[in-house]
């Protein structure tokens, strides 16, 4: 965790993961204090959903902090 951030987060994309990894990050998200949550949705092929895990819109309820997919 980043000092600076303090009780902060940083919740960015541009940089697509896997939905498990946006899924695992937001696990401990308040202990590391970010987040990816680009899930690739511009790569919605069959090929990188199944190899990859991309191809999903994925946003972040930051009430609840969940998030949630749409294929």
């Amino acid at each position: 965790r980043h000092d600076w951030l303090a009780s902060r987060m940083v919740v960015h994309g541009h940089t697509p993961v896997a939905r498990t990894e946006i899924e695992k990050q937001c696990r401990v998200m308040a202990r590391t204090g970010y987040l990816d949550i680009d899930a690739g949705c511009v790569y919605n092929s069959l090929d990188y959903r199944l190899e990859r895990g991309l191809g999903h819109l994925c946003a972040l309820d930051m009430t609840e902090r969940e998030v949630v997919f749409q294929e």
